[in-house]
């Protein structure tokens, strides 16, 4: 951040989920593969602290949102399950994009939940859902 003179990144050690709580994240080989989601015969995991986005950015005192990128090895639809009324009362948020790619299974949840909050949404050959 210091770097590349980045002035409005605010760096956070927590991560986002549904809710805030303490949640099991598993330890997948490199840390790029960490995941909130669950794999069989998975013992490898640490507590952290995870909370909604919503609550997230009301504790931050955040109003405005210009893109929203979500791509978190799976955790994608809690995490905008937590962001529905940011989501909803965000109306000048020009982009989102959800990487879905690695649980194709969660591209049709995450078109449904952004669809909600009514935001037109594609979906791309990767699994990319966005809005535009």
């Amino acid at each position: 951040m210091e770097l590349n003179d980045l002035k409005n990144v605010i760096p956070l050690n927590i991560g986002l989920l549904e809710e805030n709580k303490i949640a099991k994240l598993y330890k997948h080989g490199s840390s790029i593969n960490h995941s909130f989601k669950f794999k069989e015969n998975e013992n490898n995991y640490i507590s952290v602290e995870v909370k909604s986005l919503d609550s997230l950015l009301s504790e931050l005192q955040i109003e405005k949102i210009d893109i929203l990128k979500i791509d978190t090895e799976g955790s994608e639809v809690p995490i905008l399950k937590g962001a529905k009324e940011t989501l909803k009362k965000n109306n000048q948020m020009k982009t989102v994009f959800v990487a879905s790619y690695h649980y194709p299974e969660q591209v049709r949840e995450v078109t449904k939940l952004l669809n909600e909050c009514r935001f037109s949404t594609k979906v791309d050959k990767n699994g990319i859902v966005s809005t535009a």
